[in-house]
Order: structure tokens, then sequence, then C-alpha cells
């Protein structure tokens, strides 16, 4: 059909006048309207439609230029010619509109993007080779891009015309709210590689009519007969195995100062709540959603007594006097700061929240989750559940909470929040964080008129800044609120201004310093989980190393099994990733380790250099876990060492003193497991982790020997001697001089 009637139609009339000739099969279509206001050759198509149809066909390349130079013209022009055959001419399924199109335009865009960067001029030059690449190139974008990762725990997959046309996706079971893969993190992912795959089948199944127009078309299908949806499911899981942990430099600081939130902070600000509400809840009127709220000077003056206290170690109070003014329009009346005391309330609420996630491994969903009051029977928390270990030496703390993730419906279940050797004092994190919002929060609870409210730890309300008082509109958390919460805290209270480019193992820092830690996505709270559980680092705040040494003897006596499989699969990935580390560290004399375990890797250095190749830092220990990981090495941490019995089992001394050896052996005998046996054991290796441990050791015994030497009674105390020097000698190796060691600094 002439150009001239074609002009001013919408792309639907356009699309049924020229079903003789659609314009994709046409030797040059570059002046024919594609729309009422596009031509086939402009860079921005103006699809006829309803909301935005936009197709910008100018995407930026690598190395400067555009698709749309002359350099991409044939790609180009395969691109336009198969987004046509869609309108026109589908193969397989519905056609697309140019909503549609338009909506579905990011998956095109990344794949024409990705060929034109590696210099693919059209479709027949595509292969399995070149599919496996554009996967990785794209799980290696998306790891980098962390805060394009979503965190809701369902992504929605609705049954739109992009999902129907696909024929072979039609038995794939789409429903709304479709699981995606086992990690609420793979979303983005998700969608970002189905939006692509879904254009890498699309090359398929127009192949015919690309053929016709005299496109170059590929001959095989690139998923192998897998849907789309089932084909970027499974690469979203590798995007979730390959979120990192979050590096100590970012980690700690974080949690320590929401353990401080905790302490005296989280008593004086639930003091400061009950007093506030005690004013307030007397004066028998209507709630008031301002951000300050007017009172008399009676009760200004009551709430003008209330001093915040002095931390241990300081000398000041940790926070300033909260005064309540007076009000400039009306006598006699003062002004509460209740948007000031509010910040207070949510900084501790978030601050919780963390410990929470960061102790147990919960995921958000999980998390918001909790239950909140006390069970009357058991004069317990209904979040916390306790019990004895098997040995009867430890008492182990749970959290309870529903399980949301890998099951069809809601089920009970329990994370391990804590253990303490039994008639300890120590409280773990998580037990302090329950206790402390279940008081905070308690009043607002009890004035909700939501009734699902009233039992959930974790409620906000709805009304901006203001506190609740009565009958308040209170909402359970959600999702999206976890996350906010999260990145409210990190921002506004922790400093990481000041962290340098690279952590000690390689890994980027700067994301985490130039979003001032908004990038910080709740699951990499689960893998920091897993990293600490698997090594108790000496340099970790003292409260924090205590919790994660108990849950490491609560894992180590098998006394937690829960049904959370996945959460038991991050844990054994990151003591892969624990072997990975030492070895890369041995490999590179980043930093000194010892034992038995360093001569061997030292005869098998060639090896490990090749898996490593170039790479250094977290590439290099990425490599190294994988290699580990095929070949079931692990690491069973202990105060004074690394234990690699997987590879010699039966060279494993506990089980040699315990007359338990066998060539399948794959964990220690713990009833064995002690310094003297272990160090002279081909499966031991240390590191900087242990180093406290050795300098301890080597100050406790030396001081020991000192003493009994100045009274004249060291005959018959060789062992004594052997120990210092054996300490001695495994400090040296770490290059710690022992000479230099005093009893304050092991102190």
């Amino acid at each position: 059909m002439p150009k001239s009637l074609l002009l001013n139609l919408r792309t639907s009339q356009i699309i049924r006048e020229t079903l003789t000739e659609p314009l994709h099969m046409m030797i040059d279509p570059s002046h024919m309207p594609v729309s009422s206001k596009s031509i086939w050759s402009d860079e921005i198509w103006e699809l006829d439609g309803y909301g935005q149809t936009r197709i910008n066909w100018a995407i930026a390349l690598e190395n400067g230029s555009w698709l749309t130079s002359a350099d991409h013209a044939e790609l180009l022009n395969s691109f336009k010619r198969l987004l046509w055959s869609l309108l026109s001419d589908p193969r397989t399924g519905k056609r697309l509109s140019p909503n549609s199109s338009a909506s579905s335009t990011s998956g095109l865009r990344t794949l024409a993007k990705w060929m034109a960067n590696n210099d693919y001029s059209n479709f027949s030059q595509l292969d399995r080779a070149s599919l496996s690449n554009f996967t990785q190139d794209l799980i290696n974008e998306k790891i980098l891009e962390l805060d394009a990762l979503e965190d809701d725990a369902f992504v929605d997959i609705e049954k739109s015309d992009e999902s129907e046309e696909e024929g072979d996706d039609q038995d794939d079971d789409i429903f709304e709210s479709e699981r995606v893969g086992e990690e609420a993190s793979a979303v983005g992912a998700f969608n970002a590689i189905r939006q692509s795959y879904t254009y890498w089948k699309r090359i398929y199944t127009q192949r015919g009519a690309l053929a016709e127009a005299g496109i170059p078309v590929i001959e095989f299908d690139p998923l192998e007969g897998k849907s789309i949806i089932k084909a970027a499911r499974a690469v979203a899981k590798q995007v979730i195995k390959k979120i990192p942990p979050l590096p100590d430099e970012v980690a700690l600081p974080i949690m320590a100062e929401a353990h401080k939130w905790l302490g005296v902070r989280a008593d004086d600000i639930i003091k400061l709540h009950e007093m506030y509400l005690s004013v307030f809840q007397a004066k028998d009127r209507p709630p008031s959603n301002r951000t300050n709220d007017v009172i008399n000077h009676e009760d200004a003056m009551y709430l003008n007594t209330f001093e915040f206290s002095v931390e241990p170690g300081d000398s000041q109070p940790w926070h300033p006097k909260l005064r309540c003014s007076l009000s400039k329009n009306r006598t006699y009346r003062y002004t509460v700061p209740t948007a000031a005391i509010r910040d207070l309330i949510d900084t501790v609420v978030q601050a919780a929240a963390i410990v929470l996630q960061s102790e147990t491994g919960m995921r958000a969903s999980e998390l918001i989750s909790v239950p909140s009051g006390k069970d009357d029977a058991r004069q317990e928390f209904n979040a916390i559940g306790r019990r004895l270990s098997i040995s009867g030496l430890n008492e182990l703390y749970f959290v309870q909470s529903s399980l949301i993730k890998t099951v069809d419906a809601p089920e009970k279940e329990e994370w391990i929040a804590g253990a303490r050797p039994v008639g300890s004092e120590f409280i773990p994190g998580p037990y302090r964080a329950i206790q402390v919002v279940d008081r905070l929060l308690a009043p607002w609870r009890a004035n909700s008129n939501d009734p699902e409210s009233r039992h959930k730890l974790f409620v906000t309300p709805r009304s901006g800044g203001a506190l609740p008082i009565w009958n308040a509109s209170i909402s359970p958390w959600e999702g999206f609120t976890a996350l906010r919460a999260f990145k409210d805290f990190v921002s506004n209270k922790v400093d990481l201004s000041q962290l340098p480019d690279q952590s000690k193992l390689g890994e980027d820092l700067t994301i985490y310093r130039n979003t001032k830690g908004t990038c910080v996505k709740t699951h990499q709270w689960r893998k920091t989980w897993a990293m600490y559980v698997v090594r108790t680092d000496r340099k970790m705040i003292p409260a924090i190393s205590m919790q994660f040494k108990h849950l490491s003897i609560a894992m180590t006596e098998s006394a937690y099994i829960g049904t959370d499989t996945n959460l038991m699969r991050e844990r054994n990935s990151q003591q892969s990733r624990a072997a990975a580390t030492f070895m890369y560290q041995a490999i590179t004399g980043r930093e000194k380790v010892a034992g038995r375990m360093a001569k061997t890797i030292d005869e098998w250095l060639d090896e490990l250099k090749n898996i490593i190749g170039e790479n250094v830092g977290v590439v290099a220990i990425d490599n190294l876990q994988e290699w580990c990981e095929l070949r079931g090495i692990k690491v069973y941490s202990s105060p004074h060492g690394k234990c690699f019995i997987r590879l010699s089992p039966k060279d494993a001394k506990c089980h040699e003193a315990g007359g338990t050896v066998h060539w399948n052996r794959k964990s220690p005998n713990y009833s064995r497991r002690e310094p003297d046996a272990c160090n002279g054991c081909k499966c031991f290796g240390v590191d900087s982790d242990h180093a406290d441990f050795w300098i301890g050791r080597y100050t406790d015994y030396k001081k020991s020997f000192e003493a009994l030497s100045a009274n004249g009674l060291q005959a018959g105390f060789r062992i004594i001697q052997e120990r210092v020097a054996q300490s001695a000698n495994m400090l040296r190796a770490l290059n710690i001089d022992p000479d230099t060691l005093t009893e304050k600094e092991h102190a």
C-alpha cells in the first residue's frame, strides 16, 4: 500500500491495511509510517496505544557509539523487523499489541545491546555458547547492581499478552504471585532474565517470518524446549548464590550500632514513651495526628524531668535533654517534641529488627511474622522457645515465627537465636530485641483497631510522625517496611563514610560508602549470619562475637535440626567459602596462615593458582569456593583453628584419639577435639581469626609457668612449658612476636 494512504493512521490500522505486505517484509520500509507519529527509520517509535508506547532504538553502547549508528545497521534492521513481525505476523501465540511491545522493550534492548557490544551483526551468529555468555554477563550485572534486586516476598507474573503469546509457556502453570526460586532477592534478576529470555525465544519462534523477510535466522531453540519462566527461575537462583554476605567492614559497624540501641538507650526510650503516654491518655481527648502536641504547664514540667542515662564508659548522657517548649500561640501551653520521641522509638525498633535478622538468618517475610505478647503458662514471650541442648550443657533460644517461603502455606517454624552455657547470665541479642520491642510497642498494639496488629511484634502507625494513643490506625510491618527500616537505620545512624575502596578480602566497599549503606539488602544478612556462625572473628565486637561463638557450639551439637534447609545450605556454603578464603590467603600471602594444612596447600599451589588465574580478591575466592563445593571441602571452625577433615579423614587426630577413624568421616570428633591434638593434625589450619586464642593460650600458660618457676616448682610441669612453646611457634607462624605480648593485650 502506498505510504500516502497510511499517513495519520494508528498503529493497529497500519497493521490491518498492510496484512498482504507487512512492513517487515518490504525491501526498504524506511519511510513507511509505524504510527500516526513515527516512521520506520525514526530512532524512537511512538506507537499508538494506551499510556507509554515509546520504543527507543538509540541504545548507548560500551564503545561510545549507538545501536542506531551505521556500524550496527544490519542488527538494528533485524530487531525492528522482529518486533514488527510480532505485531503483525506472530508464528506462535497472540499478536503483540503496541502497549505490550513497549512494556517488554527492556528485554529486547538488553539483548540488542549485548549483541552489539559483542560484535554480533545478525541472529544467525547466535549459538548456545552465545546464550551461555549472555546469561553469565547478565548474572554479573545483577550482582554488581545490588540495589536493583528487590526484597519483596513475591513477584507478580500476570497472564499478560507477553506470556500468553508464547505457545510453549502455556502449560507452565503461570499464576499470579508466582514464587521465584527460593529467595526473595532473586526477584529483580528473575524479571530481567525473563524479559531477555523472552526475546531469545522469539528470535527462534519467529524464524519463519524473519526468513521470509530475508533476515538471517537462528536454527536452534536457545532454551532447549524449556519454558521462559523455568529457564529464568533457574538462572535467578544463581544470582542468589552469588549475592555476597556483607563485608566485615560494613556488617560489624551496623551490628554494633544496633546493639547500642538495645541497651541503656532502649530502657530510656521505653521510660520516655511511657511518660508521654501517661500524660496524654489521662486527658481523654481524641487522638492527635500532629507531630507536636500541646499540653499544660504542670504536664510539661513533669515531662521535662526526664533525663537520659550515661552509658558505661561515658561521662555524659547519650542524648541531649528533650524539653517541652512554651507555645508561641497559646498562653501557658507547651509544645511536646513528639517528632523527636517518635524518631527515637523508630530507631530502637529498627535496631531490634537488624539484630533479629542478622543473628538468626531469618528472611524479611519471617521477621515481620514474629508474634508479640507472653505465654502465661510458660512465662515466656510467644516469640521465644527455650530448651536444653543434647549435651545438657547449653541453653538454646529459638525465635518462633511463620515460615513463608519454600512452602505451600505458612507453617510455624523456629530459628535458633542464641545459646549460652547453663547458669550463664549472657542474654542473646535476638532475645533482647524481642523483649525491647514487645514492651516498647505494647501500648500501640493495645490501642490498635486492627486485630492482626495486636498479635504482631513489629507494627507501625499509619499517621506519619505522630504517636498513637487511642483506637489508632496501626499496621503490621510488610516487606517494604522492613527494608525501609534497615535503610533508614544504616543511613541515619551508621557512619560508613570512611570506608576504604576495598575490604581486606578485596570486596568492593565503594558502593556501601557512596550510598551510605542504603544498598544493603535484607537477604545479605542471611548470608552474613551463616558466615559468622562458621567463623567467629576475633575482631568482632565482644557481644556479637560471643553470640556467634555460642551459636557455633549449638550447631556443633546438632541440637538445631530445623525444616529451613535453605538456612543450613547457607551455612554449608559459608563453610566452603571459609575454606576458599583460607586457601586464598595461603596462596597470596595476604595474611599469614599456619598449621599442617598450610603445608598441604603449598603442595597444591600450582593447581590452586590455575583455578584463580589472573583474578584477585572476591572473584578469586569465588573460583576457589566453587572448586571446594564440587569436592565437598568445608571448614569446621573452632576458637583455636580450622579443620579440613574432608581432605584427609583417615589422618584426623581427634578420631585417632577417640578410636573412631574411618575414611568416610565428614566431621571432627568433637569430644576429642582440642588444641594439643589438632596442632599436629594434617587437617588443621590457623589464620588471623584464631590469633586471639593463641595469644591468650601463650600468655596464660607463660604466666602459670613463671609463677611456678618463681617458687621452684617447675619440675614436673613440662606440659605447661611445651604449651608455651607450642603457642609461641603458632604465633610466630602468624607473624606475631610472642615476646611483645602482654597480659593487658590478651585481656
